[in-house]
């Protein structure tokens, strides 16, 4: 499991960037058949428009197998529909819901975040300040909490 874990973080460190999208290449649901003991694992991202116009924002989650997939989600400031509008200063985010998967199912792969100008912009301001990976403990505790900024915090 550590192994499998570490190579996860290795492979997040990895971001990428162009013109008003940005991808993130670690995410994760784990609901593994011994979640009562070890936990389960998931992934959040925070995003935070910096600009003074509007923008709309989607997240597109990729598997590993790189196809388009619907986690389950819970947003901490949204739904559960990775799309939102966001006025200047506001912030969004979701996490992956391992509770809403079957037992022993892990769904894995990358990401793209892409923001949209709206109010007559030509070009967003936008950061994704953070995507993560969390193992849970059963206990509720977190055993493993990895941040890693993508496109080192800088405004895409």
């Amino acid at each position: 499991m550590l192994k499998k874990a570490s190579l996860i973080l290795f492979i997040f460190t990895s971001m990428n960037v162009s013109a008003n999208t940005a991808w993130f290449s670690g995410w994760q649901a784990y609901k593994p058949t011994n979640w009562q003991t070890i936990g389960t694992w998931y992934s959040c991202i925070s995003i935070v428009n910096i600009s003074s116009g509007s923008i709309e924002v989607t997240v597109n989650y990729y598997s590993s197998s790189g196809e388009i997939v619907t986690p389950p989600l819970t947003g901490y400031s949204a739904g559960t529909n990775p799309k939102a509008i966001l006025g200047p200063r506001q912030s969004v985010g979701w996490c992956t819901a391992p509770s809403q998967l079957a037992t022993g199912t892990n769904m894995w792969g990358a990401g793209i975040v892409t923001a949209t100008p709206l109010d007559g912009q030509t070009e967003p301001a936008l950061v994704a300040a953070q995507a993560d990976l969390r193992n849970l403990a059963p206990s509720g505790s977190y055993n493993a909490w990895t941040n890693v900024p993508v496109n080192g915090g800088l405004p895409f």
